[in-house]
């Protein structure tokens, strides 16, 4: 159970670094307001081209636009996501070809009891206890870890390309972190049973945070929203994804999750990436 007790805080602090973005989004909003009212005032462009003519760029003032610019995208994102809700129809009107098979192959495992029966295939501890812990690596280490580097890279660098990386690197940090919110909303919803409940068997509303795997729909947010930063570059591409089937696969060995928890992880970490990065 260590392993999943330190998942468990890895996912609180997560949680909570995502709660700090809104609470930023939040606050900021009204000097968002103010300062865009400001900025077209001609006293306020008169100064502000005195001071471009003199400036030379320094280390300090890209570390000082790229908090103001990280406080702006998540206030920006954070609206974007109070409309993702009413997004979800065009959404499904758009993705019905893969969505409606792969909803039909979630259905079929939970009502034909497929999961139950493939989960009890799994009888090795040691090969649940390293799933369990490899996923956690390839989401926290990897994922978490590529992600924030980016984004520090980004920083540190105040170059256009740099510019990019930053934006890059904090939207799929906020994607996965709006992924972890989601997931654990829809755990307390629909309270199902792991299978490594000795007494459980995959039941709905019966005490449990299986359905669906919040790894699932962490790494998928990883996986598209940064392939949708870089849709170019294969390397990343592939390799975001291939760690989205890996990390997800080993829950199931990890017997921490059904298939169908996985698969359903998949589809709302990917539209959770993928709607958040559609937005400039």
């Amino acid at each position: 159970m260590e392993p999943e007790k330190t998942t468990c805080r890895y996912r609180r602090v997560v949680i909570g670094c995502l709660c700090l973005l809104i609470a930023i989004g939040t606050e900021t909003t009204v000097q968002g307001q103010q300062e865009a009212q400001q900025a077209f005032h001609p006293t306020t462009i008169a100064r502000k081209n005195f001071a471009e003519d003199d400036a030379l760029p320094s280390r300090s003032n890209s570390q000082g636009t790229c908090v103001k610019d990280s406080e702006a995208d998540a206030r920006d994102d954070f609206h974007t996501m109070l409309h993702a809700p009413a997004a979800i129809p065009s959404g499904v009107k758009r993705n019905y070809r893969w969505l409606l098979p792969v909803s039909a192959l979630t259905a079929a495992l939970i009502i034909t009891g497929a999961d139950e029966r493939a989960s009890r295939h799994v009888t090795s501890s040691s090969l649940e206890h390293a799933s369990s812990d490899l996923s956690s690596v390839g989401l926290f280490g990897i994922g978490v870890g590529s992600a924030a580097t980016i984004f520090a890279l980004g920083c540190h660098h105040g170059s256009e390309s740099g510019l990019h990386r930053r934006r890059a690197g904090f939207r799929t940090l906020e994607a996965m972190g709006y992924g972890l919110l989601v997931d654990e909303v829809l755990k307390a919803a629909f309270n199902r049973e792991r299978p490594d409940n000795p007494a459980g068997d995959g039941r709905f509303w019966h005490g449990g945070k299986s359905f669906p795997s919040g790894h699932a729909v962490s790494v998928w947010a990883f996986a598209t929203a940064i392939s949708s930063q870089y849709p170019r570059n294969r390397i990343v591409r592939y390799g975001a994804y291939g760690l989205a089937i890996a990390v997800s696969g080993l829950r199931f060995s990890a017997k921490k999750h059904f298939p169908s928890d996985v698969l359903g992880g998949n589809v709302v970490g990917y539209s959770i990436g993928k709607y958040l990065t559609s937005t400039p």
